[in-house]
């Protein structure tokens, strides 16, 4: 039913006029917030809200950051230099020293990232000098096979309720958003895990595959999701002209008589 208060004459919105105003203005625009995980929702019964606002703070910064600029591309000598003073002198000392050396800003997870590369190498060169003399004999075999998880499985458990979570809101799911709620997760609940904080968790883009993987994601474009709108058109959209006030209520419309007038050649429904 079509309502019309007004004091003139009757009103056909066709032609010009019609093309002129564009319905999309009327459209209900959702927020990105509806994209992320609801720290109120159904999701808190099993993952801490403070873990999941973490989460979704580390997520929006990713997603409003500018265009970065270029890299600067470390030789594989400034990498040895940067390792071998870190590991000796400490990450700050490194870093304070190179950045004025080399003119250009070091972050401390690259210098963290130099060192612990450097003391893996060390490691692996003394592991193969003293191979002769070690015994290598197995006494015993663990009976849970394969590698750890990086973040344990608590946490990890909490980072893929979340991304399934992510996803079933509509919000696009990457290695990118992965590695951000991740880092946000950690930040809430053991900061300490994470490399920049002295512990061993590198969020790597390698990482975030493989929890994919394990998640039995399938790898496709992060593209942002469809536009949604409200399956029942039940809201009234109110357009003022001047003295005359149109009110078109779509609650009692059926779909499709809402899709016949969606698909008119540029007129509006007629207004009786």
């Amino acid at each position: 039913m079509t309502h019309v208060n007004s004091n003139k004459s009757e009103i056909e919105l066709r032609g010009d006029t019609a093309a002129s105003m564009s319905i999309l203005k009327y459209c209900v625009r959702f927020p990105n917030s509806s994209k992320i995980p609801n720290p109120s929702g159904i999701l808190s019964r099993e993952v801490p809200s403070l873990a999941i606002v973490a989460a979704n703070k580390e997520v929006r910064q990713l997603t409003s950051k500018s265009r970065r600029g270029s890299y600067h591309k470390y030789m594989s000598k400034e990498r040895a230099d940067i390792g071998r003073y870190a590991l000796s002198n400490g990450v700050q000392a490194a870093k304070l020293k190179f950045s004025q050396e080399m003119k250009v800003k070091i972050n401390e997870s690259t210098v963290r990232l130099f060192k612990n590369q450097h003391k893996l190498e060390l490691e692996a060169k003394h592991a193969g000098a003293e191979f002769e003399s070690r015994d290598t004999t197995i006494s015993a075999l663990n009976v849970k096979r394969g590698r750890k998880l990086l973040l344990g499985d608590k946490i990890d458990l909490m980072v893929q309720k979340y991304i399934a979570d992510t996803r079933r809101v509509g919000g696009a799911v990457s290695t990118a958003i992965v590695r951000a709620g991740a880092r946000g997760i950690l930040l809430s609940q053991d900061r300490t895990r994470l490399a920049e904080f002295g512990g061993s968790a590198t969020l790597s883009k390698a990482w975030a595959t493989s929890l994919l993987r394990r998640m039995n994601y399938t790898k496709r474009r992060s593209t942002k999701s469809h536009r949604e709108f409200q399956s029942s058109l039940n809201q009234i959209i109110r357009i003022s002209s001047g003295a005359s006030h149109f009110t078109f209520d779509y609650a009692s419309s059926s779909n499709e008589q809402a899709a016949q007038s969606r698909h008119s050649l540029g007129r509006w429904p007629t207004i009786s």
